[in-house]
């Protein structure tokens, strides 16, 4: 994402005010990180480490054990089928943050997205201070309704996601999101507190990411390769259909509980027995002190891999000078809105001086032309990174806080900055797997056919998808209809009714039914809501027996996408 103001690259380093355009990319990744940093997380890193000690055996070994190479199967599918199985929900749960999350009255709101509505209210820190949480989070609401709906631009970036494939294998945008809109709506029939985006999302996140019970379904012993993903896909069904009986005070107590991590555990848990628990903690010690014995880093960094995320990147021009100080300037565009006088011109292009940095790190005095990215630290609020990169070569680094400067090597070792970093250990995986096709044949073909496979397999898992706005009997074939242009497919390619679907959509994701606001709101936004239009869209989608658009009275009208 970049941004073409000055003031926006020094108040994005200072983390204040950060540039609107970066909103939607930063809430989306925030939330994948959100996922990534929990029991699931920890598991997958468990399994890629142990999977990745098999390969370092397999590439080293002058003779290839039959352990090592069963090892590597095993390991391999279980971490691919893992990520497969959750890439739909994570990434279905990171567009609902995007597209239907907003302040609300409750404890249970994710702390990225309380960073979110700091970071992008427009208000300074000292402003916030003097404003207030409520007012804060009333700037931060009036800033979501412009993005989404106070322009074209907002609907159709919705527009984008709705014509995607429903088809997981193809794209999990669609799939995911639909999936996770069923499950509020499940979930809401029972207790009409889920219909608070916040207090679903924590929900839901906790319900699936921190299941110790995972540890068990994964690293069940003696399960032939083939039958890893059944046993896999069957855990995560199971999951949906505990979801399905949940007695409706359970959110209550989860409401209560969610600053208690022991307390919410046990809410969480329900279903599992007081055994499989400590069989799944049994585990994750085993797991950790195992690759300790072994010599592996388990720092909390290391730990959980997505501790940063990339919010911001530009081309820069970079000068350290002798004084230690570190002069970031940034080209002036000739077609750009302000007028700057040039401070400096490099290969013809002017720059300006954007912002002037301290040298924590003691790079050595250089001149070069690169890439200035910032990072976000998940962890510390308005805490960033700035790096500057010049042909993927890291000439300068700089943490906001000074206590991170000690985490330094650990954030530059989760990017591959010159091409040879593999910290998620996927590349020795890889080299391994294609010995293993050299080598030991029927073995590599039982692991491709198995993830080939499961590929097929994986829609299935997700059939809740759409079931509570189609016809039952129908729901196959629409799904099928949806599997290449998801809406585009069903509304006959139809722009005006797409964006307009969109549009409706995020209205309601701001409380707005009122046809009569929605009629100004759209005229205002260049939406076309006339009354032909929006019998149109019905029609076509009551045409495939889908069943989106209700109109609980008069003048009310809301949609379930």
């Amino acid at each position: 994402m970049t941004s073409s103001n000055t003031a926006d690259l020094a108040n994005l380093y200072l983390g204040q005010q950060y540039p609107p355009a970066t909103h939607s990319s930063a809430v989306h990744e925030s939330t994948r990180h959100w996922c990534q940093n929990t029991l699931w997380g920890q598991l997958l890193f468990f399994v890629r480490k142990v999977a990745a000690r098999s390969a370092g055996n397999i590439l080293n070994a002058d003779v290839l054990l039959a352990g090592d190479k069963a090892d590597l199967v095993a390991n391999s599918l279980r971490l691919q089928v893992l990520q497969q199985i959750f890439e739909p929900l994570t990434e279905g749960l990171a567009l609902f943050a995007t597209y239907d999350s907003y302040p609300t009255p409750t404890q249970s709101v994710p702390g990225h997205l309380v960073f979110m509505a700091m970071a992008y209210s427009g208000l300074t820190l000292e402003q916030m201070q003097q404003a207030g949480i409520e007012q804060t989070e009333q700037e931060y609401l009036s800033f979501l309704q412009a993005q989404r709906v106070g322009g074209l631009g907002g609907i159709q970036h919705k527009s984008t996601l709705l014509r995607q494939p429903l088809d997981a294998t193809k794209s999990p945008s669609l799939q995911g999101y639909l999936f996770v809109k069923s499950l509020q709506g499940m979930l809401a029939d029972n207790n009409k507190k889920f219909w608070d985006p916040n207090i679903f999302l924590n929900f839901i996140v906790n319900f699936f990411y921190n299941d110790i019970g995972w540890f068990t379904a994964t690293l069940r012993p003696n399960t032939r390769p083939e039958h890893i993903p059944a046993s896999l896909a069957e855990y995560f069904g199971s999951r949906i259909g505990q979801l399905r009986m949940l007695p409706p005070h359970v959110i209550d107590q989860f409401e209560r509980d969610v600053t208690d991590p022991s307390r919410v555990a046990h809410c969480l848990n329900m279903f599992t027995t007081e055994a499989d628990q400590q069989a799944g903690l049994a585990l994750h010690r085993a797991l950790y002190t195992d690759l300790i014995q072994h010599g592996e880093s388990v720092t909390q960094s290391r730990f959980f891999h997505r501790k940063y995320f990339r919010l911001f990147s530009r081309e820069a021009y970079i000068e350290i000078t002798r004084e230690d100080r570190v002069l970031v300037y940034i080209p002036i565009s000739p077609a750009g809105s302000e007028i700057h006088t040039p401070d400096i011109m490099v290969d013809g292009q002017d720059y300006r001086l954007a912002m002037t940095l301290p040298n924590p790190g003691n790079y050595p005095p250089i001149k070069a032309k690169g890439v200035l990215r910032n990072y976000r630290v998940m962890q510390v609020p308005f805490n960033t990174c700035v790096i500057f990169l010049a042909e993927e070569k890291l000439l300068y680094s700089h943490f906001l806080a000074n206590w991170e400067l000690l985490d330094e090597k650990v954030f530059l070792d989760h990017f591959t900055l010159d091409g040879h970093n593999d910290p998620d250990n996927s590349g020795i995986v890889k080299i391994a797997l294609d010995v293993l096709r050299e080598t030991d044949a029927p073995l590599a073909a039982l692991h491709a056919s198995t993830l080939k496979k499961f590929s097929l397999e994986l829609n299935g898992l997700y059939r809740l998808t759409l079931s509570a706005s189609c016809v039952p009997t129908e729901l196959d074939r629409v799904k099928s209809l949806m599997k290449d242009h998801g809406f585009d497919a069903v509304l006959g390619h139809d722009e005006v009714l797409l964006d307009l679907l969109s549009f409706i959509s995020l209205a309601n994701a701001h409380n707005i039914y009122d046809t009569c606001v929605m009629q100004q709101l759209g005229k205002r936004v260049g939406v076309v809501f006339r009354e032909e239009t929006l019998d149109e869209l019905c029609k076509r989608l009551q045409d495939k027996n889908i069943y989106l658009i209700r109109f609980d009275s008069e003048y009310t009208l809301s949609t379930g996408v």
